[in-house]
């Protein structure tokens, strides 16, 4: 699910049915940022407690013994009246005595003496369990049997108008618009984009703004290849892809275009153009219509894929392959 509205209304309809949700993504994607924002229309409190930052003893409190017999101190973050949710963030980036102590925590709504108040509702974020999280562990069967299970993602769309809300710097905004495929890089993912715009914000209120510290800034948070795309946007530079229509209706137009990128190493400018023309394609209907019944639009998309560097040729041919469009090819050598 995209991170946005309708996941902002998933979280608040879990809470209402008393309900815990897991929500499963990369970092930076605004995971917890959707659980404020759930927060904030149904008008309850948030606690957020970093797991990665705990041990057990944390969470369950420490033993004191009166007259013979032990008794846990509840720790002070732990609600005692009240409505909202306690999200339990990098659940799999702690130990499994402190999952453990979780567990009991979302099953049974209590920890020894104490009882979460009836008003609020235990919920959770994680990475993905994979190369790129080494730290991150997969959770087992009965933690996640607990929750509502959600995977989650960026959303260009639903981001920039949260951002243009939020007051992240206009050329961030436009820029990230014009880059549909720029959430699928782990290093451009919103957060990066925001910490991008502080920047940049604050370089503008003291005089005028050092490109070279602005590239270097942004290489820092998002990658040389983002961080260049953005400087040519930033400086004027505002063609930073060829639109799918124009590539299917017209081609040759704009090939001199797309060669001068891959020549120059814009490959950015390469990748966005053609994630929006798999975008384009990839409803069936759009694919049936290209491939049966306008062959010189077909013609003109196997032109573009032609002329993609080696490596992007290979990721082509598995997306088509794995889509079954067996009907667009893409030449190993550059076609008229």
């Amino acid at each position: 699910m995209r991170i946005g509205s309708e996941l902002s209304s998933l979280i608040e309809l879990a809470y209402l049915s008393d309900q815990p949700i897991l929500l499963r993504g990369r970092h930076g994607i605004g995971k917890s940022a959707a659980f404020d924002q759930a927060a904030a229309a149904l008008d309850i409190d948030i606690i957020k407690l970093d797991m990665s930052l705990m041990e057990a003893p944390d969470l369950i409190g420490i033993p004191t013994v009166t007259d013979g017999r032990t008794s846990y101190a509840t720790p002070s973050f732990l609600p005692m009246e009240g409505r909202g949710i306690l999200a339990l963030e990098e659940i799999n980036r702690c130990s499994r005595a402190l999952r453990n102590a979780s567990l009991t925590l979302v099953r049974e709504r209590q920890l020894n003496s104490y009882r979460l108040p009836t008003g609020f509702v235990p919920m959770a974020t994680v990475n993905p369990a994979d190369d790129e999280y080494l730290d991150a562990d997969e959770l087992d069967a009965a933690l996640t049997s607990r929750f509502m299970n959600i995977d989650v993602a960026a959303d260009v769309r639903c981001w920039a108008s949260w951002a243009l809300e939020a007051g992240v710097h206009s050329a961030v905004v436009a820029f990230v618009q014009q880059s549909p495929g720029i959430f699928d890089s782990p290093e451009a993912n919103p957060r990066s984009w925001e910490y991008v715009s502080n920047f940049l914000k604050a370089a503008e209120q003291n005089g005028p703004v050092n490109r070279d510290l602005l590239m270097a800034a942004a290489t820092g948070f998002v990658g040389s290849t983002w961080a260049l795309a953005f400087m040519r946007h930033f400086s004027g530079d505002e063609l930073l892809q060829i639109s799918p229509q124009a590539i299917v209706d017209d081609y040759p137009a704009h090939r001199s275009i797309v060669r001068a990128w891959a020549k120059e190493g814009a490959l950015d400018r390469v990748m966005s153009t053609l994630k929006t023309l798999q975008n384009y394609l990839r409803p069936r209907e759009v694919y049936l219509q290209v491939t049966a019944d306008r062959p010189l639009a077909k013609r003109n998309i196997e032109r573009f894929f032609s002329d993609l560097p080696a490596d992007l040729k290979g990721e082509v041919r598995a997306w088509l392959c794995n889509r079954s469009f067996n009907d667009i090819r893409v030449p190993r050598r550059r076609i008229k």
